[in-house]
């Protein structure tokens, strides 16, 4: 019986989590209420408090929820062989916005922003941008096995080239004139050819 009603509630707080990615999706994060999550998920805003407590806890859950729906992506990322600089393009690709409505990135400017006064959303927030930094990495130690990238210090670069995702990522969701997707993806691309020493054109589409 307890295992019966775990999974239900499992099964529930999944609903409820895909309605709020869908919500943000389709009409964005500002003013979503936790009424039209539960109607989304045909609950009661309640039931919606009563499976997480919080709205900040909400968005934290879909945050982890959404990154999750990454992994076996990011995975066979990483497991691919091949051009260092082309899984690094794809890792980018991965990694931006796919467009100025995406509610994992719409969830990130909301995690960070609240992180600011919540301790506990800046340990998860460092939690998760540490599995995306440690695949960067592995890619870079790749690139430098092969020549294909020449930086001297790798933890610099990884911290760099984060950066800089994250600061075209905000500047795509903000909805910046003329910063496409496509546009996004060379610009980041070219970015990390500069710092990486790139030795060939492999990394640019």
């Amino acid at each position: 019986m307890a295992t019966s009603a775990v999974t239900k509630g499992d099964r529930a707080r999944e609903r409820v989590l895909d309605a709020v990615i869908d919500a943000i999706a389709s009409r964005g994060l500002a003013n979503l209420s936790i009424a039209e999550i539960g109607d989304a998920a045909g609950m009661s805003a309640g039931h919606v408090m009563y499976y997480f407590g919080t709205k900040d806890a909400l968005f934290l859950e879909a945050l982890r929820h959404s990154e999750g729906s990454l992994d076996s992506t990011r995975l066979r990322l990483m497991n691919r062989t091949g051009s260092p600089p082309k899984i690094l393009r794809d890792y980018i690709a991965l990694y931006l916005p796919a467009s100025d409505r995406d509610a994992r990135w719409s969830l990130w400017l909301e995690v960070w922003n609240q992180s600011l006064t919540s301790p506990d959303l800046g340990s998860v927030q460092l939690e998760l941008d540490a599995r995306w930094q440690l695949d960067l990495e592995s890619i870079i130690q790749r690139g430098l096995k092969s020549d294909d990238f020449v930086v001297a210090d790798t933890n610099l670069a990884v911290g760099v080239i984060s950066s800089l995702l994250d600061g075209i990522a905000v500047r795509m969701i903000t909805g910046t004139p003329g910063l496409d997707r496509r546009k996004a993806i060379r610009l980041a691309t070219s970015g990390c050819e500069q710092l990486l020493g790139k030795r060939n054109s492999q990394c640019v589409d």
